[in-house]
């Protein structure tokens, strides 16, 4: 060691001495000579300065012995810790010297003081001076950053040093303490303005110099700095300057600056400087031309907002659009994310664009053709009472029957189908998000808090029925209609109590609207004798408000609904039995054949259902499909659902959702369940049980004759229903589901599918739906397939693509037969920026293809999903909206209202 002590302490003097500081930085103090090494050191004067400070350690951590008074035999008492102004220290070997008034660390040594951490592989430390000198591995820790060393030299009182062979991280650094094995705790080094600290940057900087200066506090001085995102040692691009001046958190300067891709100077700029108190932007771009929209050009600009703590408002994300479409001119769009102390988050967007660049003829044709999509939908409205018929032959439902007869009740009017020119008009879309928990609890159920009380907003708003379909058009496809609303949600173990107002904002909407509604639901609460109760119950006032041009007439009315329900489960020896009986009542302040006179609609619901579970173990091995014994389950089911026959003509109720459908049924069914489960074997020798096959039957049909003719053309039975899937190996899943007429046409409705992931290699699925015609019930048939790729293509090449194929006639939304829609796209990964060349077709109402040719750039290590259309990449949804934390309330959106789209296919399992 005393070799080592000289050697460290004459590189400290030489790195203190050598070289002019920056102007006003005194030099640091010179170490004294080291003494020769002697056999045993000599007792410590009664004037020596007293030990540096040995931090105490952690409860339950075994500390080494530690060096003492220049041996390695004894174990230092650690004394309390100091405070903010004094300097503390760790290493598994320290060597005190009293006389220096220096000590030598080496073994995971770190010095802290103040907020900032070095640690290096050797240190010298002046504790009285509070100065340190970092040989090998060095890393400077503070707030916001942390400088990567060969050595350095830092004053902690003045905040002052020489470091070289430099490589400097700017962005926010997590500090991992010490290891669980460790000696003593690291200190944490806590977020906070000042350091190395340059705003909140959606990702790291990182900076490499042959020399940095620390010239006090706020200023750093730069010698030929290389400036990059990205963290390889020889970036892809960077850029090079003769010098600059850094000074953390507020501002960065740099002069003669010279710009390059790989190793190809490409731009050259004398001065440059940067205001840190706002993050450097993220941006994503996609070039391209659409049949529709001629050359465009679409970015999204992106940027982390600042915020403290204290704050009861923390902005965290600005996002910006500008956008140009050849035959549509500019367009703009822009949205903040946001947390709202103590626990909330929401989201508001929009987008924004004015029509003067579509000539008149396009605009005429396209205000036909959402006319003919409207008259489609209402012609369907006025026969089926709701387009959910459309794949489901011979069978009816009672809500698109009461729907057409009330509506026959109402004196239906022709729909307005007068065309909408938006030719020179103003045209947004505008979303607003939010979710505020309340009430938090901590119980033995949840490790984390629990919030019994939340607030969910949300606030949609569009200029025009078609601004969706023309520029959002997958999420107008299959998302659901937007709506408006506010719920106050109350939860607690026995159930939920929520209030909610959903008023209606665009008048071509049909909706529901709650003004307000409170609802309620009680989860099954055991009874005396082994029974249970449960239930739901709403009470609000409501209005039905039609798209302004469908034809059909808003109604209002105050209603009041309760459904309470007691149950006695019952175990016969090993099967299981649930009978229930309960009571369906609502009450209107008015009905459709009395205006101005209450009205109150009652009915019995009663039921049972029978369910067994069977087991049986087989012994079995098979390494090559990772098969290592296999259990059969078998679940028998039975079940009866039955309504009582209403107290008034459901046909007079003024219907708002699902309430007023209620009508007589009696359906009794049968169902198997069975599924074989195996256990497969992970490298690391753990095993998990998963599913190796299953298939699900069930049988159901009309106890009453009149309902069989009513609902399905006097047939008691309903079509049966059967889901079968088989996973051979593990990530290859093929399934299979039917829907078989048998007193009918046969086979109504048939899927099939297949997926396979290989985590290293490609993930892919395809999927096949059929649908009989059946020309006696008008019901035309259709083909559809659809696949999906992702894989590797090269190194850096990465394919994605997904497409859909109609065999036959498809429903007006997919247009003529052959590819609905495709979407075909490379992604080349340069590390910090990614670029995408994509493809898209999709079919258009007129049967003609609309096509898509894009390239997108994203020049940032945090890159967005761009396997979208170009469509789709107007803005981003907020991520909140798409979390299950978001919560829309489940009678907003009443079954009987359905948009015209292609037949939903059976779930998958």
């Amino acid at each position: 060691m005393p070799g080592l002590r000289n050697i460290l302490l004459a590189l400290a003097a030489t790195a203190a001495l050598a070289g002019p500081l920056p102007a006003g930085e005194p030099a640091a103090p010179a170490a004294p000579p080291a003494p020769a090494p002697s056999p045993s050191p000599a007792p410590a004067p009664a004037t020596a300065p007293p030990a540096p400070v040995i931090p105490a350690v952690a409860p339950d951590r075994g500390a080494p012995p530690g060096p003492q008074n220049g041996t390695d035999a004894a174990k230092p008492k650690p004394p309390a810790r100091t405070s903010a102004r004094e300097i503390e220290f760790y290493a598994l070997r320290q060597q005190l010297l009293r006389k220096e008034r220096a000590a030598i660390l080496s073994g995971s040594a770190w010095v802290s003081s103040q907020g900032v951490l070095l640690e290096a592989e050797n240190i010298v430390v002046w504790e009285k001076e509070r100065q340190a000198y970092g040989q090998g591995g060095v890393r400077l820790t503070e707030a916001g950053g942390r400088l990567l060393a060969d050595e350095i030299f830092y004053d902690f009182g003045a905040e002052r040093g020489r470091a070289t062979g430099v490589r400097l991280e700017i962005g926010e650094v997590e500090v991992v303490p010490g290891e669980a094995s460790g000696p003593a705790e690291m200190p944490t080094i806590k977020a906070g303005s000042g350091g190395l600290a340059a705003g909140k940057a959606p990702s790291k900087w990182y900076l490499s110099a042959p020399e940095v200066r620390r010239a006090g506090p706020g200023r750093w001085q730069v010698v030929k700095p290389t400036v990059s995102s990205c963290d390889f040692a020889e970036p892809h691009w960077r850029f090079r300057a003769s010098s600059a001046d850094y000074y953390p958190g507020r501002k960065v300067q740099s002069f003669n600056n010279v710009v390059y891709l790989g190793p190809v100077p490409v731009f050259y700029l004398p001065y440059m400087a940067r205001d840190l108190s706002h993050d450097y932007p993220w941006t994503t771009w996609q070039v391209g031309k659409s049949s529709e929209w001629g050359y465009y050009a679409l970015s999204k600009w992106g940027l982390d907002l600042p915020s403290e703590k204290d704050w009861p408002f923390q902005p965290r994300r600005l996002t910006l659009d500008g956008d140009w479409r050849q035959d549509r001119g500019w367009a703009y769009g822009g949205g903040v994310e946001y947390d709202l102390l103590p626990h909330g988050r929401g989201s508001v967007d929009g987008y924004f664009l004015r029509e003067d660049m579509i000539t008149a003829a396009e605009d005429r044709e396209r205000a036909e053709d959402e006319a003919e999509r409207r008259g489609l939908v209402y012609d369907n409205l006025r026969a089926f009472g709701a387009p959910k018929v459309i794949g489901q032959p011979k069978l009816s439902y009672d809500e698109n029957l009461l729907f057409v007869r009330r509506r026959t009740l109402d004196g239906v009017s022709p729909a307005d189908l007068d065309e909408d020119r938006y030719r020179d008009a103003d045209r947004q879309a505008i979303r607003w998000t939010h979710r505020q928990d309340f009430l938090p609890e901590k119980n033995e159920i949840h490790e984390e808090t629990v919030w019994n009380l939340d607030l969910t907003a949300e606030l949609s708003d569009c200029s025009d029925r078609s601004f969706r379909a023309e520029y959002f058009r997958n999420e107008y496809r299959q998302a659901p209609e937007p709506l408006s609303f506010a719920m106050l949600r109350h939860q607690g173990d026995a159930g939920s109590v929520w209030l909610t107002v959903a008023p209606r904002v665009d008048a071509f909407q049909t909706q529901t609207e709650r003004l307000p509604e409170l609802r309620g639901d009680l989860v099954p609460q055991p009874l005396p004798g082994g029974f249970f109760a449960s239930g739901s119950a709403d009470a609000g006032y409501l209005r039905r408000s039609f798209d302004q041009d469908a034809g059909f007439e808003d109604f209002e009315s105050g209603r009041g609904h309760a459904r309470p329900v007691l149950s006695r489960p019952v175990n016969l020896g090993p099967v299981g039995f649930v009978p229930y009986v309960g009571t369906d009542q609502a009450w209107y302040s008015r009905s459709r054949e009395r205006e101005h006179d209450e009205l109150i609609r009652g009915a019995a619901i009663y039921g049972a259902d029978a369910s067994m579970r069977l087991y049986g173990t087989f012994d079995a091995e098979n390494d090559l499909l990772n098969i290592h014994a296999l259990r059969h389950v078998i679940e028998p089911r039975l079940f009866f659902r039955g309504v009582s026959e209403p107290t008034q003509n459901p046909e007079s109720l003024l219907d708002f959702d699902q309430v007023e459908d209620l009508n007589k049924t009696n359906i009794a069914g049968a169902g198997l369940f069975q599924k074989i489960q195996t256990k497969r074997r992970a490298a690391d020798g753990t095993e998990k049980v998963v599913d190796l096959a299953g298939i699900d039957f069930q049988a159901r049909g009309f106890v009453d004759g009149d309902e069989a003719e009513r609902l399905n053309e006097d047939d008691k039975m309903l079509p049966y229903r059967a889901h079968a899937f088989v996973s051979p190996v593990e990530g290859l899943k093929l399934w299979g589901s039917s829907e078989i007429d048998a007193h009918g046409i046969g086979l109504t409705r048939y899927s099939e599918g297949v997926s396979y992931r290989h985590q290293q290699l490609f993930t892919a699925s395809a999927s096949y739906t059929t649908v009989r015609d059946d020309p006696e019930h008008g019901i035309r048939g259709s083909q559809h397939l659809s696949g999906a790729l992702e894989a590797p293509v090269g190194e850096h090449w990465r394919l994605q693509a997904s497409a859909s194929y109609e065999f036959d006639r498809p429903n007006e939304e997919l247009g003529e037969r052959g590819f609905g829609e495709g979407r075909f796209a490379l992604l080349r990964d340069f590390h910090c920026w990614l670029m995408g060349l994509d493809y898209t077709i999709s079919q258009v109402s007129d049967g003609g293809h609309q096509h898509t040719f894009g390239v997108t750039f994203t020049v940032t290590p945090k890159p967005v999903n761009l396997v979208r259309g170009s469509n789709q990449l107007l803005f981003s949804p907020p991520e909140a909206g798409s979390e299950p934390w978001f919560l829309r309330p489940e009678a907003a959106a009443p079954a009987g209202e359905l948009r015209v789209v292609p037949p939903p296919a059976p779930t998958k399992k």
